[in-house]
């Protein structure tokens, strides 16, 4: 039991482990800092209200399976790298077309459809990335994955409470793309420093 918490610890200390709970934190803050407030958003920006709220929600609930299964496929292919980043770059023309249209009804729905498949790949992706960094400490890996997760929706809800009551909802859209644009850096690095750790 000595030696397996030496190894974990030896782990937490190594580069690319800090690394990939650096850029988890990032990405969860970007991510969350706009799906959390998704529901107000629609409701008091683009004027979805009563029932269409609940159908709208629940059509991005079903999307979020697939785009769960997506990941898990993608993944675990010899072109993960290149899905992380790509999901990465959906994210934030996903949230950059939410502030263009966020008048238009039918295109608003649409984008929630896919803002739910989207977040079915982040759960996917964030768990995928501190368990590739140390493969050799799965329940060490687990602990850190939802920790980090509980961080970045941590420092989402406080920043976007604070964007919202200076600039209002909308406001939170151009935050959160900037964040995943530093995610997306930070994926990058990783995967430039230590390439063999996002190949399967």
């Amino acid at each position: 039991e000595d030696v397996n918490l030496k190894s974990q610890f030896l782990s937490a200390k190594s580069g690319i482990f800090l690394i990939s709970t650096l850029a988890v934190v990032v990405f969860s803050t970007g991510f969350c800092g706009f799906y959390n407030y998704a529901s107000s958003f629609i409701q008091l920006v683009t004027g979805i209200v009563g029932g269409n709220v609940t159908v709208t929600l629940l059509i991005a609930g079903i999307m979020s399976i697939f785009g769960s299964w997506t990941a898990g496929r993608m993944l675990s292919s010899e072109g993960s790298s290149c899905f992380v980043i790509c999901s990465v770059v959906c994210m934030c023309v996903n949230f950059i077309l939410f502030y263009v249209f966020a008048s238009n009804y039918l295109v608003v729905i649409l984008l929630m459809a896919i803002l739910g498949f989207l977040d079915g790949i982040f759960n996917n992706l964030i768990q995928y990335w501190i368990f590739s960094a140390i493969p050799q400490a799965p329940e060490f890996a687990n602990g850190v994955f939802m920790s980090m997760l509980n961080v970045g929706i941590t420092v989402a809800t406080i920043l976007s409470s604070r964007v919202i009551d200076k600039v209002g909802i909308i406001g939170i859209i151009p935050v959160c793309v900037c964040i995943l644009v530093v995610a997306i850096v930070l994926f990058a690095y990783r995967m430039r420093r230590y390439p063999t750790n996002d190949t399967s």
